[in-house]
Order: C-alpha cells, then sequence, then structure tokens
C-alpha cells in the first residue's frame, strides 16, 4: 500500500526532533515504509483469516487492541469485550495472540532478532514504535474495508487502539467505527466534556480556581488535523492546556482536503455542533464564570473563528 504524504510528513518530523542516534536515523531513512505497511496489513489479515470467531459469540468484542511486545518485537492483538473504553482494560481481554512477526525486519535493517531489538535501538525504540503506530493510523482504515475484518462481532461503538508496550495502561485509540459519524461527534463529545471536568476538579489545582472567560481549539496547519484546547481568562492568560489531541481527520472520508481552509471550516462545523450540545451539561455547568464563555477555533498560519458563545446557565448567545 502507498503511505501518505502526512505519514512521511510526521516521520521527517519525529527523524529531526525525536530521534537520537545518527545510526538509527540513517537506517529509518532507508527503510521501504510502503513495503512495512504491506507486510503488516498482510499479516493482520492472514490472522483474521485464521481467527475462531465462535469464542467471540457469548461476548461481542468493544476493543480491538494491537499492543507492541517490547520483549520480543512483536505485535500483539488483544480483544476487550468492554466498549467502554476508560473501563475496557480493567476487565481483562477475551484472548491475547501475537499477530505480527517483526523479526525479519530487524534482522534485514538492525541485524538482530525481535527479542534483542530494544537493546540494539536502545534510546531510540520508543520512536521506532512511534512510526509504526504512525503507519496503522492508514492501515487500519483499509484494514475493517476488508471481509476478513468484518465478519468480527463487534459491539456498537468499538475501538481499534494501540499500546506502546506490553504493560501500556493507556493506549491511544486508532480508530473509532468510521462509518458511523454518531459515535465520532459522540467520541469528541466526550474529550470536551473531560476537559471541561478536568479544568474544575480540585484535586488537580492547589490555588482557586479562576472563571473561564474562553476555550481555545488550537491547532497547526502541518501533519494531521490535531487541536489541543486552551482555557483563558477575561485578560487572555492561559490558565488551563489540555495537551490532548482531538483529531477530526476522521470526519473527511475521502481524506483531508488539499485546500486547509476547507477543512477548517468543516472542523468549524463539527465542534460547534457538539459544543452547543454539550452545553447543558454538568461538565459544563461546573466551570467556574463569570459570564458568556467564548468557543474559538484556530488554525495556525490559516485561519480562526468563534464558534459560538454560551451563556453560563448553557444557553447559546444569539
Amino acid at each position: 500500500m502507498k503511505l501518505s504524504k502526512d505519514f512521511y510528513k510526521k516521520l521527517d518530523k519525529t527523524l529531526k526532533e525525536n530521534m537520537v542516534n545518527k545510526e538509527n536515523i540513517s537506517i529509518i531513512q532507508k527503510i521501504d515504509w510502503n513495503k512495512e505497511a504491506d507486510r503488516c496489513l498482510k499479516s493482520l489479515k492472514s490472522f483474521f483469516d485464521q481467527l475462531d470467531f465462535d469464542q467471540f459469540k457469548d461476548d461481542e468484542v468493544g476493543v480491538v487492541d494491537i499492543r507492541w511486545n517490547e520483549y520480543g518485537g512483536d505485535i500483539e492483538i488483544d480483544f476487550m469485550p468492554d466498549n467502554d473504553f476508560d473501563t475496557a482494560f480493567d476487565q481483562g481481554c477475551i484472548m491475547n495472540s501475537s499477530a505480527i512477526d517483526n523479526d525479519e525486519f530487524f534482522i534485514e535493517y538492525f541485524d538482530c532478532m525481535g527479542e534483542e531489538s530494544h537493546k540494539k535501538v536502545d534510546d531510540d525504540y520508543f520512536n521506532l514504535i512511534y512510526i509504526f503506530y504512525l503507519m496503522f493510523h492508514e492501515i487500519i482504515p483499509v484494514l475493517i474495508k476488508d471481509s476478513c475484518f468484518k465478519d468480527l462481532p463487534r459491539k456498537t461503538p468499538y475501538y481499534i487502539s494501540f499500546a506502546f508496550s506490553h504493560d501500556d495502561k493507556e493506549p491511544g485509540i486508532l480508530f473509532p467505527d468510521n462509518k458511523d459519524e454518531t459515535n465520532k461527534k459522540e467520541m469528541l463529545r466526550k474529550k470536551i466534556l473531560e476537559t471541561f471536568k478536568a479544568y474544575s476538579d480540585k484535586k488537580y489545582f492547589n490555588l482557586k480556581l479562576e472563571p473561564v472567560s474562553k476555550v481555545m481549539f488550537l491547532g497547526s496547519s502541518e501533519g494531521g488535523f490535531d487541536f489541543c484546547s486552551l482555557v483563558s481568562k477575561e485578560n487572555g492568560d492561559e490558565i488551563f492546556n489540555t495537551c490532548d489531541d482531538f483529531n477530526l481527520s476522521s470526519f473527511f472520508e475521502d481524506g483531508l482536503s488539499e485546500s486547509a481552509e476547507e477543512n477548517f471550516d468543516r472542523a468549524s462545523e463539527i465542534l460547534s455542533e457538539i459544543i452547543k450540545e454539550s452545553s447543558k451539561t454538568e461538565e459544563f455547568q461546573s466551570i467556574p464564570k463569570d459570564g458568556a464563555i467564548e468557543f474559538e477555533l484556530k488554525l495556525l498560519g490559516v485561519k480562526q473563528k468563534v464558534l459560538c458563545c454560551i451563556n453560563p446557565d448553557g444557553t447559546v448567545v444569539s
């Protein structure tokens, strides 16, 4: 398969900003990542083709967890029955099995077996896993359209995640059910409510909480369509930063447009709708405020826009 320009842009950024060993950088620059994506996709299809779906008849899958095993360098898959992503990993899995053998990859490029890879790649090992994580963002949309995956008994909604280690307790979500826009909006709504809740939770702050005047979703036009939220007071000073990704790229069924402005306008529609729907919630009401809160979307170097203003009682300022 052919990986996107976005993948290679993020790969290049990782090599320049995060990796420390020049030899590792040189090796990774020579890797044919399109070939590796093909290899991983083929292994995943084979894994699901051979999977006995009868073991899921009593409890459908809520989370398909793709998990890097640092002890062997292979990639495992866990199946969780719970589809509440926040608690799914507390319940234990239905089954766990190795799905992708990376021995040939490590032999070809790093002259070692998978079980020796952690020591060989050393300080850059996490960055190498991160590159696979980026790659899986593009593999998964292809996989879920294949018949081998479609037959998997799944709950609605279900999630596909990626964990950076065998014992990783907080895997990243690779994919919500891409056919269900309602589900994707619900995930985004949940993250926005978590932002409200995190700021109003006094255990995070020793000082008195300051009234909020603005919540800004700030992003860059380079690589993906991710935003973090910044909470500020009336004078514009930042008082809270979630440092969290609100990734809106999954709302673009045909991929991101070449026009950053078109993407921005679509993101504005999505966020405006979700913020207005969330304004009557307990999480919004818990935020300290002296007046209406302004919600703004800003894409650096492209555009910024006030999405809406919400009164303290949750009504939208007309």
